[in-house]
């Protein structure tokens, strides 16, 4: 396993996940999963007022990206679906990434985005293709 130091940075050089939207690498659990953390910014809000789907969706897989390092692996997306449960709103997000499989190829897991009173309000599942190195240009 990873250490928090590492995890985050590898992930900071994320620059859309962490400077257009100012997400972060709160801790790695105990179980291998990550969380990372958004706090909400006037930038945030859609025009009804809540925060916007991409931001939300930007937190979780950033918190699945980190998860996936943090357990030696890297990958490159395949798929992802994601389902809004409830508007975000609030002070802060966070998002618990998790893995449900890791095969030699496909990575199977998502993460799941709460609100400031821990409500669930989004959650992504994706796959990912197994890499051997980052890529990187």
């Amino acid at each position: 396993m990873k250490t928090l130091e590492e995890v985050r940075a590898e992930m900071y050089q994320d620059l859309f996940a962490v400077e257009a939207t100012g997400a972060t690498i709160e801790s790695i659990n105990d179980d291998g999963t990550v969380t990372a953390r958004l706090e909400i910014e006037p930038r945030h809000y859609n025009s009804g007022g809540r925060v916007m789907g991409g931001a939300i969706f930007t937190l979780a897989d950033f918190a699945l990206a980190a998860t996936i390092y943090a357990n030696e692996m890297f990958s490159t997306a395949i798929s992802c679906e994601i389902e809004y449960l409830r508007a975000g709103s609030g002070s802060f997000l966070t998002a618990v990434g998790y893995l449900d499989k890791s095969g030699r190829s496909v990575i199977f897991g998502g993460a799941r985005v709460y609100d400031d009173r821990d409500r669930l309000i989004a959650q992504l599942r994706a796959q990912s293709f197994r890499l051997e190195v980052p890529v990187r240009d």
